[in-house]
Parts: C-alpha cells; sequence; structure tokens
C-alpha cells in the first residue's frame, strides 16, 4: 500500500503588508528550516519530503523566486501557483495565470511541461476560497468560467478545499474527483467524477481536497418512561444519553444543557496547523511542555433534542453554534489513567492502562487503596509511571508524605490477595441485588461495573433525591448526593456488607410507600 501525503501551504512571504524585509526574513527561516526538517527522512524510493509552496501571483518578486527555486533545487519541494483576484474578464484572468505560469519556467526554472503537449503545467489553489466564483456574493473571483480557463491555461489540479464553514465549501468532501466546467454557472466543483485508478480523467480539472473532519451522531433512550405524573422512569445517566451541550457535542452550551429520549447532531471542522509557534522562542517551555505545533480548528455544529425520535421534530428549531478550538501537540505533558476501580471490572475491552504506560514515557496509571482495600482513612494510593516521571514525583513530594504504619498497611493490603477475592466476590453478589431491588421499587438505577450503584428519583415532587437523602440520614443510612456532579435527581450508594444494604433496601421501600 502506498500512501501520499499533500502538503499544499499558501505561501505569502508578503502577508498582511509585510514590507521587504520582513518577507526576506520569512523566506530565510524557511531556507534554513526545511533542510534541517527533512534530514534523514525519506520515503521507500529515498527522496525527501516535498513541500509545495503556492506562490501568490499578485506578490510575484525575482529574487523571492530565485530562492524558492534554489531550495526545490535541492530536492526538497516545488512552486505552484496561488491567486487572489476578482473583476477580470475571462481574457485577462487566462493571460494572467498562463503569464505567470510561463515565467515561473522560463525565468526561475520551476514548474514543468507536459510531455505529451509542451505546456507549462501547475497546481493551483485560489485565494479566499473562491474558486469558480463559489461566493454567495461574487466577491474575490466572479469568473464562473474559472475551471475552464484554469484547464486550458495548464493547471494539471486544484487544491483548494476543504473551506467550511465558508459557503464556498462544496458538497463533495474528502475526494479526489473531476469538476465539469459550467461556463453559466458559479462552483461547477460542487459535485463531479470520482477519479479511480486505471480510468482516464473525465472531466474539465482535476480536484483534490484535503480533510474536512465532518461527525453524524445520533441517539435514541427506549427504556426512557415518562410517567403520567411527569416523572421519567428508566432514563439514562445524562452524560451518557441523548444529550447535547459541554466539551464534546455543542460546545457553545454548557455541559448536558439539553437532555431528552432523542437526539440527532452534526458537526463540520478544519484543522488548521500554521507555521507559527510562538512557543518556539522559549527554551524554557520546550523543555517541560514540548510544544511541537499548535493547531487552530473552526468548528460549526448543529442539532436538536425531543421527546421521540421523529426526523422531521429533530430537524426543525435546531440549535447550532460555531467557534474556533485551540489545540496543541505538547510531548512534554503527562497524561494520567485513574484507574481507581479496576480490580472490580470483569469486562473482556476494559484496560487499566498498564500497556499505555508500558508504551510510552509520558503516561502514569494511578490507583488508591480506598476502594477494594477499604483503607480510604489512610489516603493512601500508587501509581505505575515510567522512571523519569516517578523521580520527578519523588522530589517534589512533600516530606513524610506518607507515614510508615500506612506504607506497612499499603504492602500488608497487597499481599492479602484472598481479602480482595473475597471483596469482589461480595459486590459481584450485592451489586446486582441492591441495582434490582431497587428497580422493584419504582426507580432507576444504570448499570454499574464499580462498587456502588445511583439512584434516580423523579425531580419536583415529595420523591425526589433531596427527600430521599433527608429521610435516609434520619435512619443512620449516609449516602452522597450527586447534584454538584450534574445529577440533582441522584443518590450514589456504596455497596455494603449483606446486613447494611439490607437496611438500605428497606428504608429505601418505606420512603416510596410513604412518598406515594
Amino acid at each position: 500500500m502506498t500512501i501520499c501525503l499533500a502538503v499544499a501551504d499558501h505561501f505569502e512571504p508578503y502577508w498582511a503588508g509585510a514590507a521587504q524585509a520582513e518577507a526576506l526574513s520569512r523566506l530565510a527561516s524557511w531556507e534554513q528550516g526545511l533542510p534541517a526538517l527533512s534530514q534523514g527522512l525519506s520515503d521507500c524510493r529515498g527522496r525527501p519530503p516535498q513541500h509545495d509552496f503556492f506562490y501568490p501571483v499578485e506578490q510575484y518578486q525575482p529574487e523571492v523566486l530565485d530562492r524558492l527555486a534554489a531550495l526545490c533545487r535541492q530536492g526538497l519541494g516545488a512552486v505552484e501557483v496561488h491567486l487572489h483576484h476578482h473583476g477580470e474578464s475571462s481574457g485577462e484572468l487566462e493571460e494572467l495565470l498562463s503569464g505567470f505560469a510561463h515565467r515561473l519556467h522560463q525565468e526561475h526554472g520551476l514548474l514543468a511541461r507536459d510531455p505529451a503537449s509542451g505546456q507549462v503545467t501547475y497546481g493551483f489553489i485560489h485565494g479566499n476560497w473562491a474558486l469558480d466564483n463559489s461566493r454567495p456574493d461574487g466577491q474575490w473571483c466572479g469568473r464562473n468560467d474559472e475551471i475552464g480557463i484554469l484547464a486550458r491555461t495548464g493547471c494539471y489540479a486544484d487544491f483548494t478545499l476543504p473551506s467550511a464553514p465558508s459557503p464556498t465549501q462544496t458538497r463533495t468532501i474528502n475526494s479526489i474527483y473531476y469538476a465539469i466546467d459550467d461556463p453559466n454557472l458559479p462552483k461547477s466543483h460542487d459535485t463531479g467524477i470520482p477519479a479511480a485508478v486505471g480510468q482516464p480523467p473525465q472531466g474539465d480539472l482535476l480536484m483534490v481536497q484535503g480533510v474536512l473532519a465532518l461527525d453524524i451522531w445520533t441517539s435514541y433512550s427506549p427504556t426512557w418512561d415518562e410517567r403520567p405524573d411527569g416523572s421519567i422512569a428508566n432514563r439514562p445517566p445524562a452524560y451518557t444519553g441523548s444529550t447535547l451541550g459541554g466539551l464534546w457535542r455543542m460546545r457553545g452550551f454548557p455541559s448536558q444543557r439539553f437532555n431528552d429520549k432523542a437526539a440527532v447532531y452534526y458537526s463540520a471542522e478544519v484543522r488548521l496547523i500554521p507555521r507559527w509557534n510562538p512557543f518556539e522562542r522559549s527554551a524554557w517551555l520546550q523543555k517541560h511542555l514540548g510544544i511541537q505545533w499548535l493547531q487552530f480548528v473552526p468548528f460549526v455544529e448543529i442539532g436538536r433534542v425531543a421527546p421521540e425520535y421523529d426526523l422531521s421534530t429533530l430537524h426543525s428549531d435546531m440549535q447550532w453554534n460555531t467557534g474556533l478550538g485551540l489545540r496543541a501537540w505538547a510531548k512534554g505533558l503527562v497524561a494520567r489513567i485513574d484507574a481507581a476501580y479496576s480490580e472490580y471490572i470483569d469486562l473482556p475491552d476494559f484496560s487499566s492502562g498498564l500497556e499505555l504506560v508500558d508504551g510510552g514515557a509520558n503516561t502514569v496509571m494511578t490507583r488508591t487503596f480506598s476502594k477494594i482495600y477499604g483503607m480510604g482513612g489512610l489516603r493512601l494510593g500508587w501509581a505505575y509511571c515510567p522512571v523519569a516521571v516517578a523521580d520527578v514525583l519523588n522530589r517534589v513530594r512533600n516530606p513524610f508524605n506518607v507515614s510508615s504504619a500506612a506504607q506497612a498497611a499499603g504492602l500488608a493490603a497487597f499481599a492479602d490477595t484472598e481479602f480482595v477475592a473475597k471483596v469482589k466476590k461480595h459486590n459481584d453478589e450485592w451489586l446486582p441485588w441492591t441495582i434490582n431491588q431497587v428497580r422493584a421499587l419504582g426507580f432507576e438505577a444504570p448499570p454499574s461495573v464499580g462498587n456502588f450503584i445511583l439512584v434516580r428519583f423523579p425531580a419536583g415532587n415529595a420523591c425526589d433525591a433531596t427527600a430521599a437523602d433527608a429521610f435516609l440520614k434520619a435512619r443512620g443510612i449516609i449516602v452522597r448526593r450527586m447534584a454538584g456532579y450534574g445529577l440533582p435527581d441522584a443518590l450514589r450508594v456504596t455497596i455494603g456488607r449483606e446486613d447494611e444494604m439490607r437496611a438500605f433496601i428497606g428504608a429505601l421501600g418505606e420512603f416510596a410507600r410513604q412518598a406515594a
């Protein structure tokens, strides 16, 4: 299998009105940095990485092109054509493109000739994404016949897209295809004929698109049961059900802002990694964080929740938001995996994270003695991590942070595998028993794989979570309120001894009968 990675760079040394000195300084950074970056890298044919400099026609300067040509002659890339324009006639645009291509070839030794026709050929990126007059307002292009003009002047492929969320974005995404020009209509490249191995060209211009990330997500909770009194039974937790809002979906809204029985969600984003990395200038930051690149992610999202899975309802009056995300690759940061409940879990696809620690230099798995070992009062835990990370932790920890008695207890707990097996067996029996008993009383209890369950209560009446908590406390049974975790209708109940679980179910049954 051959993997092709295309780097299509809008190379604009005079961007933002830069003076000659600034433009040449930007160029110099590439003259020095690209050979160093490519050192020791090659493909299966021994060829180094190729960087395509799409140079703006309107920024032509002989000195800059001569120096770019010298860089390319080192075997590190090629120069192609980039153009911002508006208002020319078809003939003027054709002359502009053809003249620039010939100048690059004849005066700077750039671009190649088609071996069959002898025509100078070039790749193309349109300024402001407005290829073939694709902006609704007609700005930044003005020519409905641009696809044909490009083909006639030697353009072998266009690399403008993707452009979402701009309206210039085509319906065709993540594709290599041939556009067919309609000189009377804009945006002829909106659709086309897919390119295929072994097939001759079947249109006017080859379109090579970059990656446009799309996400389509839908959810339905068939167990969700809305009762006549307005209460809801068998509802999944908001963080797992048909929920929109927060970090993963509908980022412009608070976490779990929209929650119902059904949901639909669509998003599109473009991932852009600029040449500019301000962290490169800080030796301290690079030493400790190692930020290799920044990524800007413009995105647009739209979605809706509804009481039933009805497509017409879900696609009406939808909520939407758009924004810009910032990501960074910081290879110096440490990722921590909290595996506090690992001993309870038998699922075949579960991993505590051991192999992630073994496979890298910046991953830590932490565990605790507060759960299956029952030693919460000692505040004792342990970590599995690379030696270098352990060395740093040992140097920054407080002195005498763990007493000798706690250390001795921890080592003894590790050795007492019989006790761990006994607790695991007890939890395997009483966790499902408690869930079934809670459900039999008419309350909702989602599945659990730890040593606790959630009990969810109908909101807004005498049988809600606040009333249940007070009722249980009055009988000496202490559970945990979950309002601070975004679950105001839930109580967390830890699996205890048999007599404790029977007492809890008895008290909960009494509460249910009183509230009925």
